[in-house]
């Protein structure tokens, strides 16, 4: 347990990331419903169950969503899962969509991907839009199966000629990125055309019933920065976008529980660098790499160079590959460290502290030895600065360049945590929601920071909510919801959330099916 809290609490320090390169929120998809029998609680009901009961997979369906729902029925998860079950088998399209997302999510059955796979290949198959697109988008990326663009084009596309608007949106984007594979009869989709009495019931995308049970396919492979901007007019255009496309661009898991919104965050304000502000207190790498470059041209603050590299490096330890090419440019150019070395000198200049110790822990800078990084952090630590806080912290808590200490590690990071920063507030909470001796206020107290974190953008939060569902740590242990919160923070680019992925799928993959046999690893 400890090993798998150690790996992810601080596997971000990496130069190669293997993650998914997609950093969207999760999609949440509707369930399909399209009640047959009016809302008269008494008489419809009955006449539901007596239709389940003879076979009607219309009703049979039906009646799993109320179970499900608790419409005219006390709910009752097991039932859903049985009735939703037994028309799926009878290849309605939306049951077969259905018993894919229960799969997928673990309600009301273990989690297995690979049987919701199956059920999503087959409500695609009889021409449903929704199951098309994700059973494309499921190729799209190694993990189930092989990636295979082919398939993803070709099943989207599918969908996206009858209209459903993520299929859409996803073409336009492999046709951007020059993924258009031409269409022969040979490469075209098997369609099943055996349900006839299931094609009257496809049209049900309608349904403005909203359920957390959606899976968050990730789409094709695309850089994890949100930023581009070489000069001030592209960065200023972003700070002035509409507040949820600046939440969506910077991490943000939308939420309806009042409970896990930030103030800031979920404000009606229209200042697009506040929200950057906070993420980046979250642990946002999108934001840190956007601050850093705020600081480097002078937008919205009076431009810093080691203000900057500041939020560079720590947006490169929390996943911004992006922020890898800047340091390399840095450690090429003996200016830099000529100026740095000069602040350093002088004494008084914590952020310079923090880069030369950081440039030496990622392999760049050879003139001190690890000791004497070490040393400067510590002092940077002494001047408040909070990103040498946490470093130091996690220096003491791996034991990597120090003497293992996790009680002096507690040390920085709580008196990081009492200087405001967010990130130390989830590294502690984690460490109290995998303490044995921890009260349940506290536990719940800790969940309550982790997942706060989480929506708000924290990538660090993300992983280890993901560890905590795996595992049931402080939590019922909950799989669908690990690997929910392990795949939004892999598609952003942490390493340790994407290991832990492919883990629990390797754990349980189908060794009799060939289509499950994974041939190389995702690039």
């Amino acid at each position: 347990m400890f090993f798998l809290f150690y790996g992810i609490l601080f596997a971000q320090d990496t130069t190669v990331s293997q993650a998914f390169k997609y950093n969207s929120p999760p999609q949440t998809y509707q369930l399909n419903k399209k009640n047959r029998f009016p809302d008269y609680p008494l008489l419809s009901s009955y006449y539901l169950v007596q239709e389940a009961k003879k076979g009607n997979p219309l009703a049979e369906h039906e009646l799993g969503l109320r179970y499900l729902l608790g419409e005219g029925f006390e709910a009752d998860t097991a039932r859903a899962v049985y009735w939703i079950f037994k028309a799926a088998q009878s290849k309605l399209p939306p049951a077969c969509f259905n018993m894919g997302l229960l799969l997928n999510q673990g309600i009301g059955v273990d989690w297995d991907p690979f049987q919701a796979y199956d059920y999503f290949k087959c409500a695609a198959k009889l021409g449903m839009p929704a199951a098309e697109y994700i059973f494309g988008v499921l190729h799209s990326y190694t993990m189930i199966v092989n990636k295979n663009l082919n398939e993803t084009y070709k099943w989207v596309k599918l969908s996206a000629e009858q209209g459903y608007k993520p299929a859409i949106n996803l073409l336009k984007q492999l046709r951007t990125l020059g993924i258009n594979f031409e269409e022969t009869a040979e490469n075209l989709p098997d369609l099943d055309t055996t349900a006839a009495t299931a094609a009257n019931y496809l049209l049900m995308d309608d349904s403005s019933i909203q359920n957390n049970f959606g899976v968050s396919p990730i789409k094709i492979a695309q850089d994890t920065t949100v930023i581009k901007a070489k000069d001030k007019t592209k960065l200023q255009k972003f700070f002035a976008s509409s507040p949820d496309k600046i939440r969506e661009k910077l991490g943000y898991i939308p939420t309806e529980n009042s409970e896990e919104k930030d103030s800031v965050a979920n404000s009606d304000s229209t200042n697009g660098f506040e929200f950057v502000k906070k993420a980046a207190e979250f642990g946002s790498p999108e934001a840190l790499l956007l601050l850093g470059k705020a600081y480097e041209l002078g937008v919205q603050v009076p431009q810093d160079s080691l203000k900057a590299m500041t939020n560079y490096i720590w947006a490169y330890r929390l996943g911004a590959m992006k922020a890898w090419s800047v340091l390399v440019d840095k450690a090429n150019s003996q200016s830099f460290f000529d100026n740095l070395k000069k602040k350093i000198d002088e004494g008084k200049n914590p952020d310079a502290m923090y880069i030369w110790s950081n440039m030496k822990f990622l392999g760049f800078n050879y003139q001190i030895t690890d000791e004497q990084a070490v040393e400067m952090l510590e002092k940077a630590a002494k001047l408040n600065h909070v990103p040498s806080l946490i470093e130091i912290g996690k220096v003491y808590f791996t034991g990597k360049f120090a003497q293992k200490d996790t009680a002096k590690a507690f040390e920085y990071w709580r008196k990081a945590a009492a200087l405001g920063s967010l990130e130390a507030k989830v590294r502690l909470a984690f460490t109290k929601l995998n303490n044995q001796n921890a009260s349940k206020k506290e536990k719940r107290e800790a969940l309550k920071t982790l997942k706060l974190a989480a929506n708000n953008g924290s990538i660090l939060a993300q992983s280890l909510l993901g560890l905590a569902y795996e595992k049931g740590i402080g939590v019922i242990a909950n799989k669908g919801k690990a690997a929910e919160y392990y795949r939004i923070a892999a598609s952003r680019g942490n390493q340790a959330a994407y290991y832990s992925l492919k883990r629990m799928y390797d754990e349980i993959r189908p060794t009799d099916r060939e289509e499950f046999i994974i041939y190389e690893e995702e690039n």
